[in-house]
């Protein structure tokens, strides 16, 4: 992930995958929720807020793509 000021790179955690569709559209919608949550987030992506907000999607569509179909995970999973 990259902002004008920062550049962080991600590794995706291990997981047994079953299909990886949704596995994008998981990722972007779990991204957007957190910077739309706080407004705050947007203005002050630090590579520590960066690497935070990357990683909260990451875990979203991790959890995707362990399931059959563009299954995309509720929010109580994402607070697990």
């Amino acid at each position: 992930l990259a902002t004008p000021t920062a550049r962080v790179a991600l590794d995706a955690p291990f997981v047994l995958v079953a299909d990886t569709i949704g596995a994008g559209d998981t990722f972007m919608a779990a991204l957007l929720n957190v910077v739309t949550r706080d407004d705050s987030v947007l203005r002050n992506l630090s590579s520590e807020g960066l690497r935070s907000v990357g990683e909260a999607a990451t875990r979203a569509a991790a959890i995707t793509v362990q399931r059959e179909g563009a299954d995309l995970p509720w929010a109580d999973e994402l607070l697990a």
